[in-house]
Formats: C-alpha cells, structure tokens, sequence
C-alpha cells in the first residue's frame, strides 16, 4: 500500500485564508486499487490540484466540502475519472449538502454516488481482484 500527500505545502497553509482550502489531500493505491481523499477541499484548492492531474485519477473519490456547491470543479471530476463517488454528509444539514448540480456532475460523469445520510457508513474492501463496496442501507433493509 502507498499513501501520497498530494495537497497542501507550507506555503499554502501559512497563504490560505479559507480553512477548508488548506485541508489535507491524499492519495491511497493498494494493490491496483486508488481513492482520493479531498478533505474538505474547494474550488480554490481544486484549482491548484488541477495542476497535478495525472495524479488525481483514482477508482475512488472521497468528494470534497460534504459536495457542496464550491466543490468539484468539473476538470476535477473529469480527471479522477472514478467509478465511485463517497459523499460524506449529514441528514438535513443546515447547508443543504450536497449540492445536487455536484451531484448530478459526479452521475454525469458516470460515477456512482454514495452518500452517508442516504446510505450510511460507506465501507469500501480492496483486495488485489478489485474493490467492493457495502453500506448500512445494504445490511438494514
């Protein structure tokens, strides 16, 4: 397994003014298996990501900002090129996360989408033959 952090330096951090534009992003590959973690990234972030892209394709994204309407530039989703989407947000937050657009940015691309206040916890398995991926909604039902 390798664990790359892709995003942000010093400099960044000490220049940023927004908090969730400083937010750690990494990158994870066991066996052939990728998933990106965007943290709480915006589009500020993504911007400078973009700059890395080769390193932004992954099987697995976790969506930056709970998928709200400042995140997931569509370079960024075009890029990752994943097949699975995870959405980490809470039911009937006061934000109204996740921005359907973004949503429907992810769908469009043809990834599917998991998110926490309609699927649960999101489990994900690699083993070295793929990834599969399980929900509480799957076990509760």
């Amino acid at each position: 397994m390798s664990l790359k952090i892709l995003y942000p330096d010093s400099t960044i951090i000490a220049e940023e003014s927004n908090i969730n534009d400083a937010s750690l992003v990494l990158k994870t590959v066991h066996f052939s298996n990728s998933i990106l973690f965007l943290g709480d990234c915006e589009l500020s972030a993504e911007k400078i990501l973009l700059n890395f892209s080769r390193q932004l394709d992954a099987d697995i994204v976790k969506v930056g900002h709970h998928g709200s309407k400042t995140s997931s530039k569509k370079e960024l989703v075009v890029d990752s090129s994943a097949d699975i989407a995870v959405v980490s947000v809470g039911e009937g937050n006061k934000f109204n996360h996740p921005n359907m657009d973004i949503m429907n940015r992810w769908r469009s691309s043809g990834t599917s989408v998991f998110r926490t206040d309609r699927h649960g916890a999101v489990t994900i398995v690699s083993e070295e033959n793929g990834f599969w991926v399980y929900t509480v909604a799957e076990f509760s039902q």
